[in-house]
């Protein structure tokens, strides 16, 4: 019998934990003997309450801690974990009842050391689903590999002792942006092998405004500056992110840098006009893929994209400035 262990980090999660609880509890075990740990990370709304009316149960456990991150509180979690298999969703996930088995059915075979699970959403507003089929993109990416060197913890499963030798998730990330790839990263580098399964789906809440969408992207650019720090080569060679994208984003870089060219010849304006309409043209094949499914997100995703790229590459130059330029400084004047 397969034991396995599952590990949810908790924050102010009270208008959906219960939601996720819900689906959790319902798994079809199909002989999987699991348990459940919540890790309450300092929460200050009733989360807590809630989480404690989940007991008394054989195979729920709750952790209370201080705020210190969801790399933490997952990493606490594994230390109470008692399955071989530990898997990670989040707080505001709602698992469909096939999800356990489906993540645990790679792992049949020996060599698998990771598996990968994909989500969906039940929003129809443009921003949310704008954001699900930027995912849905490179999830083809990813099925297209025999195996992937990249897990996103809303959907993730380890074998515990891998995953205790690669040690865990880095807790210098206060947010959940990053620690969950720079972990699978090390793991892919180790020579180890690590899969995506489009059939273990979880239904997953994105940002449904425009400000709330850009401060995520903000954030995870902020956040990549330390992921790519000890992972360079990842930038622009990871199984994760899709290939069109990486053109947009350099796309957008030098459109940036051609509009300061202006400030010295304005009759350089035919290269941010081009850049434009490259740019442009790149969006089609995205635009074109998700036109049935919602017209109005697709025709509006070149400029989404663009505000995402914009937002992200801000991010991620205050992020190099904080991780690479001060943390440099900082040990100059320790000599």
């Amino acid at each position: 019998m397969i034991h396995a262990s599952i590990i949810v980090p908790v924050y102010n999660a009270q208008e959906s934990i219960n939601q996720l609880h819900n689906s959790l509890i319902n798994q079809s075990a199909n002989g999987i003997n699991y348990e459940i740990i919540y890790v309450n990370d300092g929460s200050k709304d009733n989360t807590r309450k809630i989480l404690e009316s989940y007991i008394p149960s054989d195979h729920i456990t709750i952790i209370n801690q201080k705020n210190q991150g969801p790399a933490n509180a997952r990493n606490n979690g594994v230390t109470y974990s008692r399955g071989d298999i530990i898997l990670f969703t989040d707080s505001d996930c709602e698992l469909q009842k096939n999800w356990l088995f489906e993540m645990i059915k790679p792992f049949h075979d020996p060599d698998i050391v990771g598996v990968q699970g994909c989500y969906k959403t039940r929003q129809n507003k443009i921003i949310a689903l704008f954001d699900q089929f930027e995912i849905e993109n490179n999830y083809k990416k990813m099925l297209r590999n025999k195996y992937i060197d990249s897990i996103g913890t809303y959907s993730a499963a380890y074998r515990k002792n891998i995953f205790l030798k690669a040690g865990g998730f880095n807790n210098s990330y206060k947010e959940a942006s990053g620690e969950d790839f720079e972990l699978s990263y090390y793991i892919h580098n180790c020579g180890h092998k690590m899969v995506v399964t489009d059939k273990a789906i979880c239904f997953h809440k994105h940002p449904d405004n425009l400000m709330s969408f850009l401060k995520i992207k903000y954030r995870r650019g902020y956040w990549r500056a330390l992921l790519h720090k000890k992972n360079t080569k990842k930038i622009i060679n990871n199984l994760y992110t899709n290939n069109i994208l990486k053109f947009q984003a350099i796309l957008v870089s030098l459109f940036f840098i051609s509009l300061l060219l202006l400030l010295f010849d304005f009759q350089l304006i035919i290269f941010p006009i081009f850049i434009v309409i490259f740019f442009f043209l790149l969006c089609i094949p995205f635009t074109f893929h998700y036109f049935c499914r919602s017209y109005k997100t697709a025709i509006l995703s070149p400029i989404l994209i663009f505000l995402r790229i914009t937002a992200f590459f801000i991010g991620l130059s205050y992020g190099i400035l904080t991780f690479h330029l001060l943390q440099s400084s900082k040990n100059n004047k320790t000599f």
